[in-house]
């Protein structure tokens, strides 16, 4: 009999035992579920971002500027469309839908006028990739994903300088 209870006490022990370990696998496995959707959503933002800034430039290109703030635009943009293929791939090996259109509106206002395009469409960069940015260093922050850092990091470097672009050229047109 006594035998009987120590084999019932050691059943109990083990049955503890895997509802901890259960439990834990448990915890794990809604902690990575709620990583990779904080990582989703970043990597959504930063790719809307980026594809503002892209139309954004665009429209920049199709004013009649002088020559020094189209060569800006199409610096930036041609940086923010490498970024933009990085991050596309690195949702694609991830699984994971981002952005794929603009949400900026083509500008009703006369571009022509060199005004307008500081106060507007170069300003509007700027905002961008700042926002940008920030998008950017929470994924950095917030991920686990190696190759999901290692696209923010190359990202933040190529932002880091498109933003002291635009915030010369600003300083530049005042």
């Amino acid at each position: 009999m006594k035998n009987i209870y120590i084999l019932i006490a050691a059943m109990l022990f083990v049955s503890c035992d895997l509802i901890i370990v259960k439990k834990e696998e448990k915890d794990v496995l809604r902690e990575s579920i709620i990583n990779d959707k904080i990582e989703a959503s970043l990597l959504s933002k930063a790719t809307q971002k980026n594809l503002n800034i892209i139309e954004l430039c665009n429209q920049v290109e199709d004013t009649n500027l002088n020559s020094e703030i189209i060569t800006v635009a199409k610096k930036i943009k041609k940086e923010q469309l490498e970024i933009l293929e990085n991050l596309q791939n690195i949702a694609k090996e991830n699984m994971i839908l981002v952005a794929n259109s603009t949400k900026i509106k083509p500008l009703k206002n006369d571009l022509s006028r060199e005004e307008n395009v500081r106060k507007i469409l170069i300003h509007q960069i700027k905002e961008n990739l700042d926002i940008q940015k920030e998008v950017l260093d929470s994924l950095l922050e917030k991920s686990d994903n190696k190759d999901i850092t290692l696209v923010a990091e190359e990202s933040i470097q190529k932002l880091k300088g498109n933003i002291d672009t635009t915030f010369n050229t600003l300083k530049l047109l005042k």
